[in-house]
């Protein structure tokens, strides 16, 4: 890891959401998938690894956000691909300051390309709504 801009910020999301399609394909250890990068995306920047690093350890609590706006369905019966794509973009939504048109774009043009033929669909829904929550949360806030 380094800082050195080697990826943009669209390359880094899409590797970011490789590793995670891995780690719920083969349910294997944040641990190992920290390795994994480490050794696989050497110049991977530090600031998406933190990021990386902290959704993995977030993960239980994103799976639960997710799960609470998935229609007749569960995060455990999601594909691995969509998994990683609303993993990500509700770790992004929730501790990140990226701008969420931007966020939940990124998540859908994933979606599209790597994910089932509508899954796109639910992903912007649930980031949509996950959003949604945040800006009301905010205002109820202030």
């Amino acid at each position: 890891m380094n800082s050195k801009n080697n990826f943009t910020n669209s390359v880094s999301r899409d590797v970011i959401i490789h590793v995670l399609y891995r780690f719920y394909l083969l349910n294997v250890s944040v641990e190992e998938t920290l390795q994994y990068v480490s050794d696989t995306y050497p110049n991977l920047e530090d600031d998406w690894f933190f990021k990386l690093k902290q959704a993995l350890y977030s993960k239980l609590m994103l799976e639960s956000i997710i799960d609470k706006y998935l229609n007749n369905w569960t995060f455990a019966r999601l594909a691995s691909m969509e998994q990683a794509i609303m993993l990500f973009g509700a770790y992004e939504l929730s501790f990140t300051n990226t701008d969420p048109k931007i966020v939940i774009n990124e998540a859908i043009n994933l979606s599209k390309v790597y994910g089932h033929d509508t899954a796109y669909r639910m992903v912007n829904a649930v980031l949509d709504k996950i959003n949604k929550d945040k800006i009301d949360h905010l205002k109820k806030e202030v």
